[in-house]
């Protein structure tokens, strides 16, 4: 049938929803006498949608109903939790024989451990789908291969590198890309920011351990995951852009959070104070950019992130400046008329947005 022959699973998805939201609209604009449409033309239209939905369903198992949809998002939760189950069962099992091994049947566990859940992922991506039972074995790989690299560096005395999170970041992004599973690509993004961040520790001869107390060196490999957000090879995957944008600015706003409370944590060679309020400043100009871009672009998810990261740091100067100088009825008092302003801002964007599009 034409017009399915270059769709993704997900556009094929949005095609079926569209087709669903439109037959109930139809048939409420019936009930009220707004349209009519003969038998025949009825009949043409519903062995139409008939004919299409039987085509994307047979190609790319998509949802045909809302239970379908419901019982989808299940077996995704059902995934999830499988993977972490098989996942500590896995290290559990490791733990518990461990000491009875010797050091070259070490070695050879972790390694088979990590290829027979690659073999599996590949062997059941071939056979189906919705990749539901792919994604699980991808997760226990990847967690595999992080308890690989783990052991055999505890195993041959290894100095604590960076390059650990690097090759846990290629492996990661390697499962994502190849079967579109958006879990690993935000690891992968995760471990390519500590692989920087510790990167930059270790050329100021900083032990890795100190990185959550040096949140700055976060926020270059952050800035640049955001950015790698928007590569051709991430639209035109569903879900990648969006992904990719939340596991760099999530870390990016944590960071500067910290900093704007605790200037000592800064490299800047400024007075504490200084630092906290220039970091402070940077937090809402981050949140502003973040809600003047989505709305913009439309991506409702760096929307949402950077409405929580504007109320986070809001509340924080508020408890800073009121909290030990006023009343706490009045301190609560500000804090909620402030969200009743917000609410009204939000909705008047909301309304601008609405009208634009």
């Amino acid at each position: 049938m034409t017009g399915v022959a270059d769709i993704t699973r997900e556009e094929a998805q949005a095609r079926v929803n569209r087709i669903n939201a439109f037959r109930a609209e139809l048939d409420e604009l019936e009930q009220r006498g707004a349209i009519s449409l003969t038998d025949e033309q009825r009949a043409q239209l519903h062995d139409y949608h008939r004919n299409l939905i039987a085509t994307l369903s047979e190609r790319f198992e998509v949802d045909r109903s809302r239970a379908e949809s419901q019982l989808s998002l299940g077996l995704r939760i059902v995934s999830l939790l499988g993977a972490a189950a098989c996942t500590a069962a896995v290290v559990l099992f490791f733990e518990r024989f461990w000491g009875v091994l010797s050091t070259p049947v070490q070695v050879a566990v972790v390694w088979i451990a990590p290829l027979a859940a690659l073999a599996g992922a590949a062997a059941t991506a071939r056979v189906e789908r919705t990749l539901y039972f792919t994604a699980l074995l991808s997760i226990l790989a990847f967690g595999c291969f992080v308890m690989n690299v783990y052991v055999l560096g505890t195993v041959l005395n290894a100095v604590p590198s960076p390059r650990a999170f690097f090759v846990w970041s290629a492996f990661a992004f390697a499962l994502a890309y190849t079967w579109d599973l958006r879990l690993l690509l935000a690891a992968g993004a995760i471990c390519a920011i500590t692989f920087f961040s510790t990167s930059i520790l270790s050329w100021y001869r900083l032990p890795l351990d100190v990185l959550f107390s040096r949140p700055e060196s976060v926020l270059l490999p952050a800035v640049l995951v955001a950015v790698f957000a928007q590569a051709e090879i991430n639209r035109k995957r569903y879900g990648f852009s969006q992904t990719l944008r939340l596991a760099g600015l999530a870390p990016l706003c944590v960071a500067v959070l910290i900093l704007s409370e605790s200037g000592t944590q800064s490299r800047i060679p400024l007075a504490t104070q200084t630092v906290e309020h220039l970091y402070q400043l940077a937090g809402f100009t981050l949140a502003a950019g973040m809600l003047i871009v989505g709305i913009r672009r439309r991506w409702t998810e760096t929307v949402n992130l950077g409405a929580a990261f504007f109320a986070v740091l809001l509340l924080l100067r508020f408890v800073a400046w009121w909290w030990d100088v006023m009343p706490k009825y009045v301190f609560f008092l500000i804090v909620g008329v402030t969200a009743i302003g917000l609410m009204v801002l939000l909705q008047r964007l909301r309304r601008s947005a609405g009208a634009a599009s």
